[in-house]
């Protein structure tokens, strides 16, 4: 996952936070809003959510989307 010294890396909390209902929700929404203008995806989710929650929710969801050509589909979306 990305290290990037501006936003830090996904932590363990983070997570965990993302198996939740609240956080499943998050990856549903970035989900459908990822793939495209990524600061507007960013805008729209942290208005509801953490913003260190967003950036992690994003990467997984970015993730899960690469791992989809190496995977069969339910596989990758079980990952990360």
């Amino acid at each position: 996952m990305s290290t990037d010294s501006a936003s830090g890396p996904v932590t363990v909390p983070m997570l965990r936070q993302l198996t939740d209902p609240d956080g499943q929700r998050l990856l549903v929404e970035a989900a459908a809003l990822s793939g495209g203008d990524e600061w507007r995806a960013q805008d729209v989710l942290r208005r509801r959510y953490p913003a260190e929650l967003c950036r992690a929710a994003l990467e997984i969801v970015q993730l899960r989307r690469r791992a989809t050509s190496k995977f069969p589909p339910a596989l990758a979306q079980a990952m990360y």
